[in-house]
């Protein structure tokens, strides 16, 4: 399988919030593993991150991306249907919208042609924008839910 289908939590078989909310210091947290996976990443920054004034942003961009990847299993069609059958996963980035909002701008954006250089939307523009919406349209049912 893909690695994007393996970093969220939503996919795997048999696993949900209340097992990471075990965790001390996470047992109030509605997305407790990604939380504490930017915690642990923050930590070791320093390895693989060189400099970076805001982790916790590169962490956000990081799960966005990945959120957008996982979008290129759907067609567009899935991606332009607005009746709510499209599940996405998400992390952190569900409730930091200021930060996930700055990454969907610049994916649809000034960052789109690299994006899809680098094989987001399955190297079709219009796929990636349409992936940014519907992702975007997701989250934002999480909470009117």
């Amino acid at each position: 399988g893909r690695v994007v289908d393996k970093l969220f939590l939503g996919p795997w078989n048999g696993a949900d919030d209340a097992i990471w909310q075990q965790l001390p210091g996470l047992e109030r947290r509605h997305t407790p593993l990604s939380d504490h996976l930017c915690q642990v990443m923050d930590g070791w920054r320093g390895s693989f991150a060189a400099v970076v004034a805001d982790f916790e942003d590169l962490y956000d961009t990081w799960e966005t991306l990945a959120a957008l990847a996982y979008c290129d299993t759907l067609t567009i069609g899935q991606l332009q249907d607005e009746s709510g059958s499209v599940w996405i996963p998400t992390g952190r980035n569900a409730w930091r919208h200021t930060s996930r909002e700055r990454v969907l701008t610049r994916s649809r954006g000034d960052v789109l042609a690299g994006l899809v250089d680098a094989g987001f939307g399955g190297g079709s523009p219009e796929k990636l924008v349409a992936a940014a919406d519907r992702y975007d349209d997701f989250v934002r049912g999480l909470f009117w839910r």
